[in-house]
């Protein structure tokens, strides 16, 4: 019953909880916090909207317009080097039906993100964000992946966080 949540006004709530749950190190607790991002997220595409009411479809796209950038911002931190390297892969596919949704917004949100991390990686996430957004990374999950990834080996390196 997507309805019960998605036109509550614990959605919010319970959005907010999600993105700062994205950081939890325990691999189970965070697996089920990306799998609720996901299911979310994945709810708000084109197609998956039809299985929803009107009213639940409209509920997510506020809260995603509205609160999207803190959780791409979470993300960005966690690739950084919040999280295990091997729990990356679990979050690229969020990442990746946010900017399939709306690639100007998610732009401006995956940029801001990289801004409030420490100046050393500033040059890597310029890099990021050209690669995330080239046509070649739009077209091929596999090219997504490897960009995050890339930017995450950079980040690590330099033990930004």
């Amino acid at each position: 019953m997507p309805a019960l949540l998605l036109e509550s006004e614990l959605l919010v709530t319970a959005f907010h909880c999600g993105c700062a749950g994205l950081h939890v190190q325990h691999r189970e607790a965070n697996r089920s916090v990306v799998c609720f991002f996901e299911t979310l997220v994945g709810i708000s595409s084109q197609h998956a909207r039809a299985q929803v009411s009107p009213a639940s479809a409209h509920a997510l796209l506020a809260l995603l317009t509205e609160h999207g950038a803190q959780l791409v911002h979470a993300m960005v931190f966690a690739i950084a080097g919040v999280l295990p390297q091997s729990r990356i892969r679990f979050i690229v596919p969020v990442l990746k039906m946010l900017v399939d949704m709306e690639p100007t917004t998610c732009r401006a949100w995956v940029s801001a993100g990289v801004q409030s991390l420490p100046a050393d990686a500033h040059i890597d996430g310029n890099t990021l964000l050209n690669a995330l957004f080239s046509a070649e990374a739009l077209q091929d999950e596999k090219a997504f992946a490897n960009a995050i990834d890339a930017f995450s080996s950079a980040c690590r390196r330099k033990r930004i966080l």
